[in-house]
């Protein structure tokens, strides 16, 4: 008995014991581990709206510029570039210096279809390059290159409508449909324009020096005054575009036929010189003219790999117009009538071969050349034939 409690005495201690320095180990950790709470400020990141590498300058669009805008032209106009200038209610896009701006979208040419039916919301920034070497821009000078986020699956649909009353009635409605569907892309476009004008001439003065023996001068001077003038236009292009794109191949084909017509024009006017103030002409002059074409334009671009790429672009054009031209003024007792028609075929191509040896230097071949041909029947009061072609290479 004694034995069993001396044991548990011993235990007790020991328990006891083993208890205590549990504690104050406890109490030892909770003093090392203690640790200061700072405040944190708020974390602000503000976007970079421009950048600039040794080869280009790169914008980024805000929000707001890409919701207020309809176009692409309308979008360079909110973003305000400084190395170019977007003229308002136009497609003409030039340096400040007045030359001509290249207009591309992910690297492609961007015609007048592309640019109207541009996506702005998909616009993820736009570069502007002053001479770039890059094949795909086919030697332009001066380019700005729309990236747009591209689709892997689906597409969109986009209806325009703009009515301008100023001076004269426009209308221009045009119709878009993408559809992607993994590598390839379908573009079909079709518009109609139409533009009545009653104020499409305008009155010229004019005053001529001759000189005397006197060292005086003789003037005479001329004004055309226009009495009225009226003008109706209309225009129906539709276009289909199909694309083939890798990370290493580009393939587009594009198809347009476009038919357009001005049916009526009319104009009246008189002709005043001050030499004969007696005798002021009055003259009435009727036009009207059809305008059919059609046109192929492919685009090819391919990596070869270890620095090599290499750049085809084709283009070719059919056209048939015809004209009538009448004019009859008070000098003249019958009226002069001057008929055309003409057929023009136009076939270009250009080749860009480069080799980029390091980020600094490349070397390059550019090779193009093309035809035009024309056939001019004159069926009016002085009837004639002209027919002539213009290779062209370089």
């Amino acid at each position: 008995m004694s034995k069993v409690f001396f044991i548990v005495v011993i235990m007790f201690f020991t328990l006891t014991y083993a208890h205590a320095n549990t504690q104050d180990e406890i109490q030892k950790g909770e003093k090392n581990d203690t640790i200061q709470v700072h405040t944190l400020q708020e974390a602000v990141v503000e976007g970079q709206s421009k950048y600039i590498t040794a080869t280009k300058s790169v914008y980024i669009p805000s929000q707001k510029d890409k919701e207020t805008s309809y176009d692409a032209h309308s979008l360079l106009e909110r973003m305000m570039i400084p190395e170019i200038m977007a003229i308002p209610e136009s497609t003409v896009v030039t340096t400040l210096a007045g030359q001509n701006v290249s207009i591309f979208i992910n690297f492609l040419p961007a015609d007048y279809m592309d640019q109207s039916a541009l996506y702005t919301k998909d616009v993820t920034s736009v570069e502007y390059l002053d001479h770039p070497d890059d094949p795909r821009f086919h030697g332009a000078e001066y380019v700005i290159n729309f990236i747009v986020k591209e689709y892997k699956y689906g597409g969109y649909t986009k209806l325009n409508d703009r009515v301008n009353f100023m001076n004269k009635v426009r209308n221009e409605l045009s119709l878009y449909q993408r559809l992607v569907y993994k590598k390839w892309t379908l573009d079909l476009y079709s518009s109609y324009n139409y533009n009545y004008n009653t104020h499409s001439e305008v009155n010229e003065y004019s005053i001529f020096r001759f000189p005397r023996k006197d060292d005086s001068f003789k003037e005479i001077i001329r004004e055309t005054k226009l009495i009225d003038a009226k003008q109706r236009f209309s225009n129906e292009p539709i276009s289909l575009r199909l694309t083939y794109k890798t990370d290493r191949t580009t393939l587009r084909n594009s198809f347009g036929f476009s038919h357009e017509s001005q049916p009526d024009i009319h104009i009246n006017g008189g002709l005043w010189i001050s030499e004969y103030p007696e005798n002021t002409e009055k003259y009435s002059q009727n036009r009207n003219s059809n305008f059919n074409s059609f046109t192929w334009d492919g685009d090819y671009y391919f990596d070869l790999s270890n620095g090599w790429e290499l750049s085809i672009k084709n283009n070719f054009a059919h056209t048939y117009s015809r004209k009538s031209n009448e004019y009859v003024s008070d000098f003249i007792n019958e009226t002069i009538v001057n008929n055309t028609r003409e057929r023009a075929y136009d076939e270009s191509a250009d080749v860009s071969l480069e080799k980029k040896i390091n980020s600094n230097h490349s070397l390059s071949l550019d090779l193009s050349g093309g035809i035009q041909y024309n056939h001019i029947d004159y069926l009016g009061d002085y009837p004639a034939v002209e027919h002539f072609s213009s290779p062209r290479m370089s």
